[in-house]
């Protein structure tokens, strides 16, 4: 798809390579909120070898920190800690000097205390 074009009659249409096709008119418009509403901690690929994208979103700006633990508890990396504004968070997160195992990702604020499992597969 190289050009889209909505006509003065809302007509929609698409060029390409391929050629020209014209659609229906818009009867609609979807926009997504984003802004999030509510804590989330997400990571993939999971499974991962070596390294993973750890997705998180931030309702309300403040203080927070995201840390990596062990099976057993350990603390074995801090990835963050400090101020954050609302918003979608992507962390790159290479564990190539960890061994196979399962990790977990905490992230901690002001009321707020979520995690996500983190597989790790050499």
């Amino acid at each position: 798809m190289n050009d889209i074009v909505v006509d003065k009659n809302s007509n929609v249409w698409i060029g390409s390579a391929y050629g020209l096709t014209k659609f229906g008119t818009i009867v609609s418009v979807k926009t997504e909120d984003l802004i999030p509403t509510e804590f989330s901690i997400t990571a993939y690929p999971n499974p991962f070898n070596p390294s993973t994208t750890i997705e998180y979103e931030i309702p309300k700006s403040g203080s927070y920190s995201l840390k990596i633990f062990n099976s057993i508890g350990e603390e074995v990396e801090t990835l963050l800690n400090g101020e954050l504004n609302t918003g979608l968070y992507r962390t790159q997160y290479d564990a190539s000097r960890l061994v196979s195992g399962i990790y977990y990702c905490r992230l901690t604020g002001t009321n707020i205390n979520i995690s996500t499992k983190l597989i790790l597969i050499k």
